[in-house]
């Protein structure tokens, strides 16, 4: 592993966003606005991000990606939906405008597109407004918020209108900047001069508990990190066992056991570190190593109970090995599959499905009669057999048991009559 300055494509790789460089940092364009000053920019706070052994990959978490803290955007009383995310930002010196926030001004989302459009026709990018992305306890003063517009019929545009630093409305969703613990509530200026609380302490004691959640998240893949180094040795056994283990499982079971969507294929590169998933580089790490270990929990689970299903088949599989006649079978495990043709316009089919066995008389291309035995049914499997001998499909057993029953009772029978007699 080592720090690397990353180029601009590489970046791009990672946050899936288009970005422009600096000397130090990246500017990500988000809202497109009439004028630069109308427009809206993050910026990262460095351009060195950690890569892995071959040098070729960024490690680093996507900086873009938003924490998750529990009550902390419901807190804002905005009318949020659950779709909306927040990032932790402090506000550039060009962030400073007099544009109002309007809901009806209309910003256009800065695709890859369009952002090489803007490069091509020399938009001015760093008069656009800008916010960096820094950390809860490091400088962070504002939140970034982003709310899809669809579902999102709550939302208290007058409280945004008045409050927000900055605003901006794409098709898709709204952007807006609020300082960090913002609340939307009335003020009374007579209460904060009584109490000696003005607006932004309010805001920052209601930050607090937001600000060191966060911050624990965002210093959880360092910590990772230095565990990761002195465990190594047996993470890697562990993620080739994992790995082979998946991959076995995949070729042992017929495809039948996952019906319509095929499972991911995992491998694992030992001399880069990393799982493969459905051809994607995944870092090797404690975190990836737990989901990866279940997910092979819930293939090993969804292979057992294809298993159990198929053995419950297994008994009317028996039944139907005894059939000398042609007729149609399809096998939903994938067991006993076969096709024959009508005989005298007659076509027998019996579908062995997930969880019975149907039996189809066709005459011509109509149904003539259909019967349904369930696998876990207690006479469904002597229901099914009966019906193949109806059929003609098998020869009638002979239960010689019962004769044998029969007839030592018919001898008993004689022989006391006879002593009676006697």
């Amino acid at each position: 592993m080592c720090m690397k300055k990353v180029t601009v494509n590489e970046f791009v790789a990672l946050v899936g966003l288009p970005a422009c460089a600096t000397q130090k940092r990246f500017l990500v364009p988000i809202a497109k606005g009439a004028t630069p000053a109308e427009s809206l920019a993050i910026y990262t706070n460095t351009n060195e991000y950690r890569m892995d052994k071959s040098g070729t990959r960024i490690i680093d978490p996507n900086p873009f990606e938003p924490v998750r803290c529990k009550g902390m955007l419901e807190s804002m009383e905005l009318g949020l939906t659950e779709s909306a995310t927040a990032l932790w930002v402090k506000l550039l010196q060009n962030f400073e405008s007099t544009v109002k926030n309007d809901r009806n001004g209309k910003a256009a989302e800065v695709s890859g597109e369009m952002a090489s459009e803007m490069i091509r026709t020399r938009w001015k990018f760093v008069q656009m407004r800008g916010v960096e992305l820094t950390m809860p306890r490091k400088g962070a003063t504002h939140w970034l918020v982003r709310q899809p517009l669809e579902g999102a019929d709550e939302l208290c545009w007058d409280a945004l209108e008045r409050d927000a630093c900055g605003m901006w409305v794409t098709e898709k969703y709204l952007y807006f900047v609020i300082p960090v613990g913002y609340r939307n509530i009335i003020y009374d200026l007579q209460e904060e001069n009584a109490n000696g609380i003005d607006r932004g302490r309010f805001f920052e004691a209601n930050a607090a508990g937001y600000r060191e959640y966060c911050q624990a998240e965002m210093d959880r893949p360092i910590y990772e990190e230095r565990v990761r180094k002195d465990i190594l040795p047996e993470l890697t056994l562990k993620a080739r066992d994992v790995a082979t283990t998946y991959t076995q499982l995949l070729q042992d079971v017929s495809p039948q056991c996952f019906g319509d969507t095929m499972p991911l294929e995992l491998s694992f590169d030992e001399d880069n570190e990393d799982f493969i998933y459905g051809g994607e580089p995944e870092r090797l790490t404690v975190r990836t190593m737990e989901k990866f270990t279940e997910l092979l929990k819930q293939l090993q689970q969804q292979v057992n109970e294809f298993m159990t299903r198929s053995r419950r088949a297994e008994g009317f599989r028996e039944l139907l090995r005894d059939v000398d006649k042609p007729i149609t079978i399809e096998d939903y495990y994938g067991v006993l599959d076969q096709t024959a043709s009508s005989c005298f316009n007659k076509t027998i089919k019996v579908e062995l499905r997930e969880t019975d066995a149907v039996i189809t008389v066709f005459r011509g291309n109509s149904i003539k009669e259909q019967s349904i035995f369930g696998y876990t049914t207690p006479t469904g499997a002597s229901d099914f057999n009966a019906k193949l001998e109806k059929l003609g499909l098998k020869e009638k057993e002979t239960d010689y048991d019962l004769y044998e029953e029969k007839g030592a009772k018919h001898i008993i029978r004689n022989l006391l009559f006879g002593l009676a007699k006697a």
